[in-house]
């Protein structure tokens, strides 16, 4: 069957407004029947105030942003067509099918064009929005008059986290194969990167169409990639923190807390345009489970305090010590995770730029971690053609970092209504370098050596000394 809407699309496309196609012209089935109950409870175990006990849990719904801007890019609402390497840059289109321009391209009408392997978007009938159970257990205790100390243990749990899935993908077809067969031109293998469109799952089911009549630009193979979304991805997370504060008394204030905590997923990626990257194998959408990308910060510590000098009697002592106060902030924290990627499309799968290599050392690290370099190249090889490599997803420990930064400073009154504050504030006061997560492009030449983030961090800065002096009238 082919779309009455849009008579120039390749066969077996529905569109809103075809017998059997989307209804309104809305992506999906409404979700109405969402249940999103809160339950919390508080209790003080012995009646004076200073021990409580805390739980709560909950559900929450979301529709993730994945892809619902892609449909104004692609056809038969709007295109982008790429020419490489073109014969003449006078006439650039003259490689390109029929020769000349396919724009202005009549976009969402009846006349839309459809160019020779164009990719495509669609949503399933029925997608669920994503879900999360997110669950804490907290214990608070005060101990004497200035010090609380609790423990607490924070999770989540997500169902139906959308994963950016390929029905489209290229087979890898082993051995070899003469001229004609898949596309190619010449005798050789019969999976190569320029005989992708050839290999797609919907060409080889159907690799000569007929093109409709007046649509010029429509040549088998028609699908180049067809995304769609897998609504079934799930991922948890866990984790306890323990503090201990005191509250400004004696002269001093302070805050401690150590968090452990793990993050599971099975989505590539977080935050990296508008959707997750595709899956390493097309055909298995939760294959990559793995660390959260960039997300499982597996150990942080934090520690804050601040002490004031005491008022002393005697006024000379008091000029020269008193009214000082001094602070400082140490953070630790074990450092993400990383992924190799090969960027190559090993697997010839028509989706490259997200496959892993083999691991064939047990150790991926170089001997003596530093600035010269962090992961051992020779630990990765890549897999064989139309293989997938046996590295696990984001499990490669990035670097971890050691801040340590302070503060001095003193108000010195003048008159009633007038004074002079001194500050001195000191960031990375031991000078410690924190590295940059290294390269993970198996082919780049840098690859294992840590390399400058696109922004910096505070926890890369060096050493930085600043003053200031205040005059409050």
């Amino acid at each position: 069957f082919r779309s009455t809407v849009y008579p120039n699309t390749a066969i077996g496309i529905l569109y809103p407004g075809d017998p059997g196609g989307p209804v309104g012209g809305r992506l999906t089935n409404n979700n109405l029947a969402e249940f999103s109950p809160r339950v919390g409870v508080a209790w003080d175990p012995r009646g004076d105030g200073k021990m409580s006990i805390r739980a709560g849990w909950g559900i929450f719904y979301n529709f993730p942003s994945i892809a619902f801007d892609v449909f104004g890019n692609t056809v038969p609402f709007g295109a982008t067509i790429a020419i490489n390497n073109p014969s003449s840059f006078a006439n650039p289109w003259a490689s390109y099918p029929g020769g000349v321009s396919p724009f202005p391209g009549l976009f969402g009408t009846k006349g839309s064009f459809f160019p020779s392997g164009a990719a495509n978007y669609s949503y399933p009938e029925s997608t669920p929005p994503s879900t999360v159970q997110q669950f804490n257990l907290s214990i608070q205790r005060q101990l004497g008059s200035d010090w609380l100390v609790s423990a607490a243990y924070i999770g989540n749990t997500s169902t139906h986290l959308w994963i950016d899935q390929q029905l489209n993908s290229a087979v890898y077809i082993p051995g070899t194969c003469s001229a004609g067969q898949y596309g190619l031109t010449a005798p050789g293998p019969c999976s190569t990167t320029g005989n992708t469109n050839f290999r797609r799952v919907l060409s080889l089911i159907n690799p000569n169409q007929t093109p409709a009549s007046n649509a010029p630009y429509n040549n088998a193979p028609y699908f180049a990639a067809v995304e769609t979304v897998y609504p079934y991805g799930t991922g948890n997370y866990n984790s306890l923190i323990l503090s201990a504060s005191h509250r400004f008394a004696r002269n001093f204030s302070s805050t401690t807390n150590y968090t452990w905590g793990h993050c599971i997923s099975d989505l590539t990626t977080i935050g990296l345009g508008y959707s997750p990257l595709w899956p390493s194998n097309p055909t298995n959408p939760r294959g990559d489970r793995g660390n959260c990308a960039g997300a499982d910060l597996r150990h942080a510590f934090n520690e804050s305090l601040i002490v004031s000098s005491p008022k002393f009697a005697n006024r000379m002592v008091q000029v020269l010590a008193g009214d000082w106060r001094f602070g400082t902030a140490l953070k630790i924290d074990s450092g993400s995770n990383l992924v190799v990627n090969t960027v190559a499309d090993v697997a010839l799968n028509g989706f490259g730029g997200t496959q892993r290599p083999n691991q064939i050392l047990s150790d991926v690290y170089l001997p003596n971690r530093g600035q010269s370099g962090w992961l051992n190249r020779a630990a990765f090889a890549n897999a064989a053609p139309g293989n997938y490599g046996n590295l696990g997803s984001w499990n490669i420990q990035a670097p971890g970092a050691i801040n340590v930064d302070v503060s001095l400073s003193r108000i010195f009154r003048v008159r009633e209504r007038q004074q002079v504050e001194f500050r001195a504030e000191a960031f990375n006061v031991p000078n410690l370098v924190n590295l940059y997560n290294p390269v993970t492009t198996l082919i780049s030449p840098n690859f294992g050596v840590p390399a400058p983030p696109t922004a910096r961090s505070p926890r890369q800065d060096p050493r930085i000394l600043q003053f200031a002096l205040k005059y409050i009238f």
